[in-house]
């Protein structure tokens, strides 16, 4: 939530919608709609591309009591990004919302990126989870 508290209007936030809770008299979270349309890469620790989904439906929610950007890929996406990678959001165009570029560490591209995270998220562990813009 640090970079949406940064940049509501790149995360179109607050959201309109609401989630529809899985159980009975459970609590519904805030929910962008329509599900933002993006093209999703993910590239190796060599810098090769993995997997590709264009004009995807990314499930976009605000999960309150840990005070997330929480987002919904499918396996055929998610097995292939590691620990620690880094996530590329840009704006896109044509119908779509954002272009998505997940680099998984290792590559050049990585090392490009990390350098430019130069604020720590909240939490993270041993090792602080960082972002910046680009």
């Amino acid at each position: 939530m640090s970079a949406v508290k940064q940049n509501p209007a790149f995360f179109d936030f607050p959201f309109t919608g609401n989630t529809t809770p899985k159980k009975l008299g459970g609590v519904a979270y805030p929910q962008r709609v329509p599900d933002p349309v993006v093209d999703v890469t993910v590239y190796s620790s060599t810098g090769a591309k993995l997997v590709t989904q264009l004009a995807y439906a990314l499930n976009t929610v605000y999960y309150k009591p840990k005070s997330e950007l929480r987002v919904t890929m499918t396996s055929a996406i998610r097995d292939h990004i590691s620990n620690l990678s880094i996530l590329h959001m840009q704006i896109g165009s044509g119908g779509v919302d954002y272009i998505m570029d997940v680099y998984n560490p290792g590559s050049a591209d990585y090392a490009m990126l990390l350098a430019s995270c130069n604020q720590t998220m909240p939490g993270g562990g041993s090792a602080p989870r960082l972002f910046g813009w680009v």
